[in-house]
């Protein structure tokens, strides 16, 4: 039978095959998942998560567990001090670091992710998430996109216009990110058309100012 643990901190399972411990005591076992936390712009942040032995199992599992882990135990991933408390601070500083390799990489934030589609009517429905590393927090962001057929041809937006705009409503904070959708079509554009590319980002921050976005400043992670 699949063995999981459940972490006390970001609440979530994890199958033990697919973990590395970092330390292990009487009451708690921290350890790390194979797969990162996170991970954008090709970095990555692993969490040291941890879960109280009392909680996993009972005295028959415990040899069983125990067996499980024997291969790890000599070999930890790091080194964070073995209470709740300290891996939360570990963390805490892990993410703060990871986040200021993103800034290194994009200082006024990157779309996460975005898609989109077309409805019964050659409606465009986008999406965008966008990750701000800015210290200024976001109040609007609109992001510029034109579409393209299978050929590369630009389509025109509403009998018109070659670019399309929409436009997303904060707040986001520094190292925070934002989500919008949108259900309802934003423009027309011909049936024809096979892929989006994103031309400009303008983000308006709280304090007035802004920022525009064009070419190579325009980060998008494709991880």
């Amino acid at each position: 039978m699949h063995k999981y643990v459940k972490c006390l901190s970001c609440d979530k399972y994890h199958y033990l095959d697919d973990c590395y411990l970092v330390t292990i005591d009487s009451n708690y076992c921290f350890y790390l998942s194979n797969d990162p936390t996170v991970k954008m712009l090709k970095l990555e942040y692993q969490e040291v998560h941890y879960s109280q032995i009392s909680d996993l199992m009972n005295d028959t599992k415990v040899k069983q567990f125990f067996e499980i882990w024997k291969d790890t135990i000599a070999n930890p991933k790091c080194n964070p001090q073995s209470t709740p408390q300290d891996a939360d601070k570990y963390n805490k500083l892990s993410f703060f670091n990871f986040c200021k390799q993103l800034k290194e990489k994009a200082p006024y934030g990157f779309i996460k992710d975005y898609s989109w589609s077309l409805n019964s009517v050659n409606g465009i429905e986008p999406s965008f998430e966008y990750f701000n590393t800015n210290d200024k927090t976001i109040k609007y962001i609109e992001f510029y996109f034109s579409v393209f057929n299978a050929v590369n041809d630009i389509c025109l937006l509403d009998h018109k216009t070659t670019v399309g705009k929409v436009r997303g409503v904060g707040p986001v904070e520094l190292f925070d990110s934002g989500t919008w959708e949108w259900d309802r079509a934003t423009h027309y554009t011909s049936a024809a058309a096979d892929h989006m590319r994103i031309v400009k980002v303008v983000i308006t921050y709280m304090d007035g100012t802004t920022k525009t976005l064009t070419g190579n400043s325009i980060i998008i992670n494709k991880d």
